[in-house]
């Protein structure tokens, strides 16, 4: 269940990649109050994004590994922050904003669940951690194919061309019966999204750790007591045996 888990997780985890396909409409949407900027924004936002997700691997290992957090708290800690991100930036009409609630808020909350799954699944089978790898990151590549599709549905369903065009940055823009669905899109993604994150929070586990096999073993005490028993019946038998001769 684990496994399955990490895919469902996955799935909202690869939306990292959706920005490509949603900008000329995210650029459109803030050009209607006053920001003409260029496709250099795009670069800009992919930038922090890498490098909010990096800081987040970094988190969410070290929660996991170092400070022992359960595997359910860092995921729901983790996609909690980037959908408030993703939700929080659907609201601003400041661009600046958004580049702090999308960008590193959204970042830093999917670098830090990205690992999480792959650990729970090579400890249930740590003989298979090349397959499991590939089953649950498969949901994560295939994550921008689907969210491609749906998000493009969402906020442009006629598929209209874009048609104001920016001479000073070069943008072609689209119009605000395209630009203003923008929000809609956004919030929409993250409603769905946060049903995927409930899933995998049910689902991914650790192996318990704790029964049998410890319990089985014999502690230092009763090793020791055992040794002395037989250390004593050997001494006790090879004096009898002394007595007969």
């Amino acid at each position: 269940m684990s496994l399955i888990g990490g895919v469902i997780l996955q799935l909202f985890l690869g939306s990292f990649f959706l920005f490509q396909n949603i900008s000329i409409y995210i650029l459109s949407f803030f050009y209607q109050y006053g920001y003409n900027v260029s496709y250099n924004f795009i670069f800009a936002v992919d930038l922090v994004l890498v490098a909010s997700i990096w800081f987040g691997y970094l988190l969410g290992t070290y929660l996991l590994q170092t400070r022992r957090w359960h595997c359910k708290l860092v995921v729901a800690l983790g996609s909690g922050t980037a959908l408030a991100g993703v939700y929080i930036s659907s609201f601003t009409t400041n661009i600046w904003i958004f580049l702090i609630t999308y960008c590193m808020m959204n970042g830093l909350g999917i670098g830090a669940c990205y690992f999480i799954p792959l650990v729970c699944g090579w400890e249930y089978f740590p003989q298979r951690k090349g397959l499991v790898s590939g089953i649950i990151l498969a949901g994560y590549g295939f994550s921008s194919f689907i969210f491609a599709q749906y998000s493009t549905k969402l906020v442009n369903p006629e598929r209209m061309n874009p048609t104001i065009e920016d001479r000073e940055t070069g943008v072609t823009y689209f119009t605000p019966d395209v630009a203003n669905r923008v929000p809609y899109m956004l919030q929409t993604l993250v409603y769905m999204w946060t049903v995927f994150v409930i899933i995998a929070v049910a689902l991914i586990s650790r192996p318990d750790k704790t029964p049998e096999s410890q319990s089985q073993r014999p502690s230092k005490a009763n090793v020791s007591t055992q040794m002395s028993t037989q250390e004593a019946d050997s001494e006790y038998t090879n004096a009898n045996s002394l007595q007969t001769q």
